[in-house]
């Protein structure tokens, strides 16, 4: 169920990025209502997945504007979530932001592969994650460039 709530008060909603749907793959309950509820707050529509299937399912109705997505999920790992993405049309090419706590060496070869915006290491920032949505979705000029 996606979820369109309002901006908490006193938090001012960009307009750039108000209506852009997030779906945030994330197996810990508590970090994903946190992040639900900063980006919420920052004006995003947000819908949320605890574990691999179930965001790949959400992703292909969704064909949100942006996946976040953790790499260490049940059911199906967040490798093969990301195979499945880059494979399916119409999803195929929408933006993704990886949080790990992996420091794998071969990690980033592997992310590369999967052509993701962004990789960003545990623990992390909220700021930081929602600057980064932003700068992935356009709202900030180096949209190009890739983060890890």
């Amino acid at each position: 169920m996606t979820t369109s709530i309002a901006p908490r008060k006193g938090v001012r909603a960009n307009t750039a990025i108000r209506g852009k749907t997030v779906l945030l793959i994330e197996d810990d309950v508590d970090l994903s209502r946190s992040l639900q509820r900063r980006f919420e707050g920052a004006g995003y529509l947000v819908d949320t997945a605890t574990d691999g299937m179930t965001g790949l399912c959400k992703s292909e109705e969704l064909a949100p504007d942006l996946v976040i997505l953790d790499l260490n999920l049940p059911r199906l790992n967040g490798q093969k979530v990301l195979d499945w993405i880059r494979l399916s049309d119409p999803i195929c090419e929408v933006p993704l932001i990886v949080i790990t706590g992996s420091s794998a060496p071969d990690l980033d070869f592997a992310l590369e592969r999967w052509d993701v915006a962004s990789v960003l290491r545990k623990p992390f920032g909220y700021e930081e994650l929602l600057e980064e949505a932003g700068r992935v979705l356009g709202d900030n000029e180096d949209a190009s460039e890739k983060h890890w």
